[in-house]
């Protein structure tokens, strides 16, 4: 997979027809939104010219900001930094919205699927006739926040665990196929 902007940095977006050309299947800023709506819209736009998905990680980091965990009350009396779901919601709206104006042949993927707000964003663009596939991972349908009790960082990644109500619409949503993939999102990072 090729990335998106210029060293994941969301300021330029890369050579795809050269990352195509080097054997790259799809294209992606990897755990991280592209930063600005503008390099997304192009990004989908020379996918489209390529035939390649781009793959994208909803979040909006203005909404995010250093949150470790879901926004829920479990969270609060911990003091802990959070997420609230809007992050991931207004980054899949966004996504979505720019798919929607993006050439007909545009394909998007939305990468691990946590709230059930962006599962109901993902349906809608499928009526609609978009070209849009999504992936969940098994932890956001077999645990919640409620795992937070615990005080074990193993609970604890991005997207943070949500509530009951997102876990069991993300199944339902899997079940009825809006969400096309379980995958692990496991991914090899540096310390920082």
């Amino acid at each position: 997979m090729g990335a998106v902007s210029v060293g994941e940095n969301g300021e330029k977006l890369t050579d795809m027809q050269a990352l195509k050309e080097a054997g790259c299947c799809a294209f992606s800023d990897d755990g991280v939104p592209v930063k600005t709506a503008e390099l997304m819209r192009e990004a989908l736009k020379e996918a489209a010219r390529l035939d390649m998905p781009v793959f994208a990680h909803c979040e909006e980091k203005t909404i995010s900001r250093d949150g470790i965990v879901n926004e829920c009350d479990v969270a609060k009396d911990l003091n802990m930094p959070q997420i609230p779901v809007s992050a991931e919601d207004v980054g899949t709206a966004r996504e979505t919205a720019l798919l929607m104006s993006a050439p007909k042949n545009a394909r998007l993927h939305i990468c691990h699927v946590s709230t059930g707000n962006s599962a109901l964003l993902i349906a809608s663009a499928k009526r609609n006739g978009f070209n849009v596939t999504a992936e969940t991972c098994p932890h956001y349908f077999i645990f919640n926040d409620e795992k937070l009790l615990l005080k074990d960082a193993d609970y604890r990644m991005n997207p943070p665990l949500r509530s009951a109500v997102d876990q069991f619409s993300v199944l339902y949503s899997l079940i009825d196929g809006v969400i096309d993939v379980i995958a692990t999102d496991h991914a090899p990072h540096s310390p920082e």
